[in-house]
């Protein structure tokens, strides 16, 4: 049996230094998933069929493949998990470095291990031990100075094995009641030795083009051609429907994404305003900006729309909602643990859009006078766009949110327009303010109309609906991290045109998108059920991914608010406990990293002394109060005593 040396068999926490009812009180057990498991991996190589047949031959049980290529094994109490890098080389900004110590010093080298690696070695990889809490944990203890940040039920030890041309991540976990990654039952062993090896294994990649490729065009009018104008019968439809609109309703509620559709529907509104001064009804012009999400040019679009709006002087509301600090996209990421998101698990679009957005409206649907919220749908945007908006209106003019109970109406006054009929509208008319179309027609030029419009969040009335929405090929406009797609060809080709504004923003969100990857080892592999309750799943994002994705960031120079660092910190001493993760010193100093002014120590949470863990917390308003001290003792203000 694998043995750990002065292994401490996942001591909870110290009580001592914790509230007694946090004792001893984690617990494993079982719980429904989806997960589940293939019968072998995608493909085999001369390698992992060695690999297999070892730990096929001293008795491994076989618990099925997740994802194509992380293999489940058991050995009496351990369970290893083998991630296969066959098809793709791991992306090395996600690997942690090494710890500078060997695998014998935590592993007692005989039976599979020591054979394992040795082959391993004698092909040519490189066996290493990453930085990890484990490693922490052990060590601490090991040199008598043992902490319990560092503890926790969910411990596993990583193995990094790497060459130039694959790789493999071994993850062991000791002692877990149930196996990790939600899977439920030994599965027969595959017939991996059979089969041939693939011809094209050793053919390069394709190079590719400058400019990436974007969704293909299947509806006919939905390319961004420009055309001599747009159909007078089309126009005229939409302005009437705007006349009714505003003769028929108190308050006019525009939503405004800064895309095209939303854009039209925008300055048709004005427009109205401007031609019809004796028209009371009031208008507000309704966007939500997602925080450290949005695309910084799609940020700085929206902000100069609405300056140019309101040097109109028509008094037209422009509001600009954005989600509290507790639900912000870090906050969430790196707070909470959230992956970030994905065609499963779209947490952002409730979070950052549809809470906001309703708060917003609710305001004005509260004062019981009627209120109309104009969306930029259009049927012809894609088929589930086009039931969408006949479920929603059919032969009717107004349809009804249904977050409000009939008190909201909505009106789609461009559904019948095309994307030719909007981009055409752009250039053929000029704003009614003074801000160019140009500016937006060129972000769409730059992203070679890999931007799809984003209905914010006030506009959207289910669940359902909110999945759909960021549904497709292509990435939402104003998202710069949206992972919920493959590839975002959009920010991708603006990268390349908005070198310094945009290129870390790609490249960050590439490392998050790669973060959902299992292979990475980025899941906890237990999913938290309560407090202090874990059951079969992948689990949160652990500490050490975090703490990789916050170097990043510092290295990228990605914004991100004082007030998001703290609130992070804060929820995650708080959630330390319950959730059973261990908090490391390297996580405090890259998070802390990201503050223009670093702590001088990092504060640790305490039941008693300190909850919360920000009490003494040096922030930003400390250095600027010291920096107003310091320089009126230089100017003889105050006068320091010998």
């Amino acid at each position: 049996m694998l043995l750990v040396i002065m292994f401490w068999r996942d001591k909870y926490m110290n009580s001592l230094s914790l509230p007694e009812d946090s004792v001893l009180e984690y617990r494993f057990e079982d719980g429904p998933n989806k997960i589940n498991p293939q019968g072998d991996l995608k493909r085999h190589n001369s390698i992992t069929k060695v690999v297999w047949a070892m730990l096929q031959k001293y008795e491994y049980s076989f618990w099925g493949v997740l994802r194509n290529w992380s293999a489940v094994f058991q050995f009496e109490k351990l369970h290893m998990v083998v991630h296969h890098f066959i098809n793709d080389i791991p992306d090395e900004r996600l690997i942690e470095r090494s710890c500078g110590l060997r695998w014998d010093l935590f592993l007692v080298k005989e039976g599979i291990i020591e054979e394992l690696f040795d082959y391993f070695e004698k092909k040519g990889f490189t066996v290493e031990v990453p930085n990890q809490d484990f490693v922490d944990a052990y060590l601490t203890e090991a040199f008598g100075m043992d902490d319990w940040h560092l503890h926790s039920p969910k411990h596993k030890f990583m193995i990094w094995v790497r060459r130039s041309d694959m790789a493999f991540l071994i993850e062991l976990f000791f002692d877990k009641p149930y196996a990790p990654y939600g899977v439920k039952k030994r599965l027969e062993w595959p017939d991996f030795q059979s089969g041939q090896l693939s011809l094209w294994d050793d053919l390069p990649d394709v190079q590719k083009r400058r400019k990436q490729s974007t969704a293909s065009i299947t509806i006919k009018g939905e390319d961004l051609t420009i055309e001599e104008k747009v159909p007078e019968e089309v126009d005229s439809i939409t302005d009437m429907a705007i006349e009714r609109i505003f003769n028929e309703n108190s308050t006019v509620i525009a939503n405004y994404s800064g895309g095209k559709d939303s854009t039209v529907i925008v300055q048709k509104c004005i427009k109205f305003k401007l031609e019809h001064p004796e028209n009371k009804t009031r208008l507000v012009i309704l966007s939500a900006d997602t925080g450290g999400a949005d695309n910084p040019l799609i940020r700085q679009h929206i902000r100069k729309t609405k300056q140019a709006v309101e040097d109109l002087n028509l008094n037209i509301e422009f509001i600009i909602v954005e989600p509290d600090v507790e639900n912000s996209y870090f906050t969430c990421v790196f707070g909470k643990g959230y992956q970030p998101p994905s065609s499963q698990f779209k947490w952002c679009v409730d979070r950052l859009k549809i809470t906001p957005g309703r708060i917003a409206l609710w305001d004005y649907v509260q004062t019981g006078e009627k209120v109309c919220q104009i969306l930029g749908s259009r049927s012809s945007e894609s088929t589930t766009r086009a039931l969408s908006v006949e479920k929603e209106y059919g032969d009717e003019f107004y349809g009804s949110h249904i977050a409000f109970d009939g008190k909201l109406r909505t009106a789609a006054p461009i559904r019948h327009w095309t994307a030719r009929n909007v981009v055409t509208y752009l250039v053929r008319n000029a704003a009614p303010y003074d801000y160019s179309n140009y500016v937006l027609l060129n972000l769409y030029g730059s992203a070679a109309g890999g931007m799809d419009e984003c209905p914010i969040g006030a506009a959207i009335q289910s669940e359902s609906q909110a999945v759909s929405a960021c549904t497709g090929k292509s990435s939402r406009f104003g998202c710069a991290f949206c992972t919920v797609i493959n590839e975002d060809s959009s920010l991708y080709n603006l990268s390349l045109d908005y070198p310094e504004e945009l290129e870390n923003f790609y490249l960050f969100r590439t490392a998050l998108k790669r973060t959902q990857d299992i292979r990475y080892g980025g899941f906890t592999a237990f999913q938290r059920k309560g407090k202090y309750r874990f059951e079969p799943g992948f689990g949160d994002m652990t500490i050490g991914i975090r703490t990789i994705l916050l170097r990043l960031m510092r290295e990228y120079e990605i914004p991100i608010l004082e007030e998001e660092v703290y609130t992070i910190y804060r929820m995650v001493e708080e959630r330390e406990c319950r959730e059973g993760f261990a908090v490391s010193e390297r996580f405090r100093k890259a998070l802390f990293g990201l503050l223009d002014t670093s702590p001088i120590f990092y504060p640790h949470a305490d039941p008693i002394m300190n909850p919360t863990g920000m009490i003494d917390v040096c922030t930003s308003n400390d250095k600027d109060a010291i920096e107003r001290v310091i320089a009126m003792i230089e100017a003889g203000e105050i006068e320091v005593a010998e």
